[in-house]
């Protein structure tokens, strides 16, 4: 389960209520791999051996309730990898969705 429980996290965080129907947060994390460690061979290549610092995730969420039916949210997400993963697995990751949910 992507190994949930080597995470220690550092957040700080922010939110508003814009209007009385909409929420907007932000949140940044910082993030660290209590140990280096694998659970099969094949992710040795993952990992750099060289550090814990797995990196950083910036959060932002908008939310709303468009009606007594309707409530919805936006969320973008961006990691910027850390020194605990190797020189091939430093890319940035992207992440958007939007949402909406009825209610009746």
């Amino acid at each position: 389960m992507g190994e949930a429980t080597n995470l220690h996290r550092l957040n700080l965080g922010w939110g508003a209520k814009p209007h009385p129907t909409t929420e907007v947060t932000l949140d940044d994390h910082a993030l660290w791999a209590a140990e280096a460690s694998v659970r099969v061979p094949g992710q040795l290549a993952n990992i750099s051996r060289d550090g814990r610092f797995r990196g950083h995730l910036f959060t932002r969420w908008v939310k709303a309730k468009l009606n007594r039916q309707v409530s919805g949210h936006l969320v973008a997400e961006y990691l910027s990898p850390g020194d605990s993963y190797a020189d091939n697995r430093q890319d940035a990751s992207y992440f958007v969705r939007a949402e909406l949910n009825p209610t009746w």
